[in-house]
């Protein structure tokens, strides 16, 4: 039963690409579940140093890693972080690295947490980000067009009024005459 147990973790690990870990303060030992090492494509002899785990992330990854490892260790601080990685075959990622201290005798012992390759995801949100600039970038131009056209349309209008108030000051003498001619016929 143990067995299959043992199985179905595996199973489910990898198929979320979620991988444990954990780091002994008192010895500096850090154990880790195989997606650990397969998410960061290396064996797991590679897996046993912080130092080696600390050296795959990228830039300002690098430098929060290890401040979050930091305070985890001296302030019993959690983490959760979303970090670039590069492993050595030279692929980049971007994994979730979450992390919970584990306190006795009020100072912490053991840092528990957990991997994942959040790498799809990652590209998917930054996708959607493109699109949604581009339906920004559409709607702002749209919203122009409109504006232009309502200018225009606002614009014919005032010409309209100009028009026909020039008419009917234009018409308005040659009518009156005529109703004065009527009247003196219907008189006559």
């Amino acid at each position: 039963a143990l067995q299959e147990k043992d199985e179905l973790m595996r199973q489910v690990s990898a198929m979320a690409h979620i991988g444990g870990w954990g780091y002994d303060v008192l010895t500096g030992q850090v154990s880790s579940t195989e997606e650990v090492a397969r998410i960061h494509e290396v064996d797991a002899d590679a897996m046993r140093s912080p130092a080696n785990i600390l050296h795959w992330f990228q830039g300002e990854s690098r430098e929060r890693a290890r401040r979050a490892w930091r305070a985890a260790i001296a302030d019993a601080k959690p983490y959760d972080l979303e970090l670039e990685t590069l492993t050595p075959q030279g692929h980049r990622k971007w994994v979730r690295s979450r992390c919970l201290p584990v306190v006795q005798g009020g100072r912490v012992v053991r840092l528990n947490g957990f991997t994942q390759d959040i790498t799809d995801q990652r590209l998917m949100r930054e996708e959607l980000s493109g699109y949604r600039l581009h339906l920004e970038a559409l709607v702002a131009e749209r919203t122009a067009e409109l504006a232009e056209a309502r200018g225009r349309a606002e614009a014919a209008n005032r010409a309209k009024s100009t028009f026909l108030a020039n008419l009917t000051h234009e018409i308005r003498t040659p009518l009156h005459a005529l109703m004065g001619l009527a009247r003196l016929m219907r008189d006559a």
